[in-house]
């Protein structure tokens, strides 16, 4: 009886979700700005109305303007290049390339 041949082994690769990390960090980092672009005007709503839901109402508004089509399309690119360069320059964990 002849001996069975052992399968030659394979090297797989192991599973890195760097696509699907850098969607999480573009999502956080956008988030992340709209916040910033639209604090001042909430900071302005807060310190002039009071609580209720007046208040409510106008930090909705005061959120809506604050991210009008001009200012919520430099967010994002913003975001983009921020992930980009993070991602380029091994600076984000999770999505540094193999050595």
């Amino acid at each position: 009886m002849t001996e069975p041949r052992e399968l030659p082994t394979r090297r797989t690769q192991p599973f890195r979700p760097r696509f699907s990390i850098s969607l999480l960090y573009l999502f956080g980092i956008f988030v992340l700005y709209s916040l910033a672009v639209a604090a001042p005007a909430l900071r302005d709503v807060y310190e002039k109305a009071p609580p209720g839901p007046q208040q409510q109402e106008m930090a909705r508004q005061a959120s809506r303007e604050a991210l009008r089509a001009p200012r919520i399309w430099v967010v994002a690119i913003a975001a983009l290049a921020t992930t980009a360069l993070g991602t380029r320059l091994g600076l984000l964990p999770g999505t540094r390339a193999d050595p």
